[in-house]
């Protein structure tokens, strides 16, 4: 027997649980002290 179909059985199962409020909806890319650094917020950044 062949433990592929369980195998995938599982990963979709794990794939498709729902992931926490832990995460933000939407992130930005802002800068992060000189202009060549970036980082991810959770926040809309003000223009520059």
């Amino acid at each position: 027997m062949s433990r592929a179909p369980v195998a995938l059985a599982a990963l979709l199962y794990v794939t498709g649980c729902p992931a926490g409020d832990a995460n933000p909806e939407r992130v930005w890319l802002a800068t992060d002290v000189v202009e060549t650094r970036v980082k991810l917020i959770d926040y809309e950044p003000p223009p520059f």
